[in-house]
């Protein structure tokens, strides 16, 4: 996909030279920085994936809407839900 949409804008890129239209052609050229920046950073977020999904940040500084670090940690949280439950 990506691909496909440089491959498009490149062709943009060209007619609008040929045209002399530089507005447009500023613009054309500013997506082709975001869009190759936004492959970039898929491409970084990709290969460090395993990585990142290895932290684990403890509970007491969120609110229960991540998932818990370890299995302990999941029975730890359904033994508060019940007691709170409870209450």
């Amino acid at each position: 996909m990506f691909l496909i949409s440089y491959a498009f804008l490149c062709f943009h890129f060209q007619w609008l030279k040929k045209t002399n239209r530089k507005p447009l052609l500023a613009a054309v050229e500013k997506m082709k920085e975001e869009l190759m920046l936004l492959g970039f950073i898929s491409l970084l977020l990709t290969a460090t994936s395993s990585l990142i999904s290895d932290i684990c940040i403890p509970s007491k500084f969120y609110d229960s809407a991540f998932a818990p670090c370890s299995r302990g940690g999941v029975d730890e949280e359904k033994e508060d839900n019940s007691s709170k439950e409870r209450r």
